[in-house]
This record gives structure tokens, sequence and C-alpha cells, in this order.
């Protein structure tokens, strides 16, 4: 029962995000929408994290399994690919820099902010 509980938070989240990305003119898929309502009833104390943390555990477990697919499809593709090896590894290497970038400094803020807060408290 903890489980369809922990589901139909998330799901239901996921599903306010896919209305969201209906109603607003922005080109953002409606799951980057669901993950921004998602972390702000996390920030805001509307989601306690023990109320969707095993499931959330599960769906990260089995994250790797939804790369199998595209990694199938660009393996089938390497006839178109091959054309443009060359660009196509720079743009790959070009983003995933850029996102461990910046998914680095976030978190460097994020940690440095949580320090602020427990010196401010003690």
């Amino acid at each position: 029962m903890k489980y369809i509980k922990q589901i139909a938070i998330i799901g239901g989240l996921t599903f306010i995000g896919e209305m969201m990305n209906h109603i607003l003119p922005l080109p953002v898929p409606g799951s980057v929408y669901g993950m921004v309502v998602l972390f702000l009833c996390l920030c805001l104390g509307v989601i306690k994290e023990e109320q969707i943390k095993e499931t959330a555990d599960l769906l990260l477990l089995w994250m790797p399994l939804m790369f199998i697919d595209p990694s199938v499809g660009v393996i089938e593709n390497i006839g178109y690919l091959s054309g443009n090896l060359v660009s196509f590894l720079i743009v790959v290497v070009v983003t995933t820099a850029a996102v461990m970038a910046v998914t680095g400094r976030i978190t460097q803020s994020l940690l440095n902010l949580r320090k602020k807060e427990r010196k401010s408290h003690e």
C-alpha cells in the first residue's frame, strides 16, 4: 500500500507537469515541469522525503534500463552518423562537460548554502 501511495504522489506530480507543458507556451518537456514541481514541494515541505523515498530509490535503481533503447538506436543508425562522427562526438563531449560543470556548480552552491544555514542555527 505504501508503494501505491508513493507512486500516486510521483505520478500526480508528473501529470501536473504534463498539464503545465500543454498550458504554458514554453519549449520545456512536461517531465521537467514535473521535477520542478516535485522539487518545490519538497523544499516547501508540502511533501516530505519519507513520503516518496522508497519508490524514488527504486526508480533510480531502474533508471539505467531506460538508456538501453536510445543506445541501441544509436548503434543501429551508426551508418547515418559515420559521415558526421566528428561533429557528433564534439557535441556529445561539449554537452556532457557543460552538464557536469553546471551540476557541479549548483551542487557546490547548495552545499555552501546548507553550511551557512547550519552555522546560523548554532
